[in-house]
């Protein structure tokens, strides 16, 4: 395997800065549809969002052999939603099952896009 980014002190791989868009835009809508209404709220959920993608990503593409991957996105996206949760807990307030339902809800519409998307893409 080959050591992470993050260990090496190289630049996380610009590419990964697509999927992180792509998903913030999915997930942002869905966090102000579930109320979370105020422009800071959102933009603090976006900025958390987009750096989380891109450390599971970056995670994922180092660390996880092809025989590991699919095993390891269900855990790794579970744990970004808890590190989604403690940082959004800190800056956006607020209740904090109304939060993680709602963390919940973004993630999994844009984890369901996702797999919509790559299945229409491998045919």
């Amino acid at each position: 395997m080959m050591p992470s980014a993050m260990v090496t002190g190289t630049p996380l791989r610009w590419w990964l800065l697509i999927p992180a868009l792509l998903t913030a835009t999915i997930e942002t809508p869905v966090f102000w549809l579930c109320g979370y209404r105020k422009v800071r709220q959102c933009l603090w959920f976006a900025g958390i969002n987009i750096v989380t993608n891109l450390l599971l990503n970056e995670f994922l593409m180092t660390q996880a052999d092809n025989a590991q991957y699919d095993r390891l996105v269900p855990a790794c996206e579970f744990v970004v939603v808890l590190l989604e949760f403690a940082l959004c807990r800190y800056s956006v307030g607020g209740s904090a099952k109304r939060l993680w339902l709602t963390l919940a809800a973004s993630n999994a519409c844009s984890y369901g896009i996702g797999l919509v998307v790559c299945r229409a893409l491998l045919g």
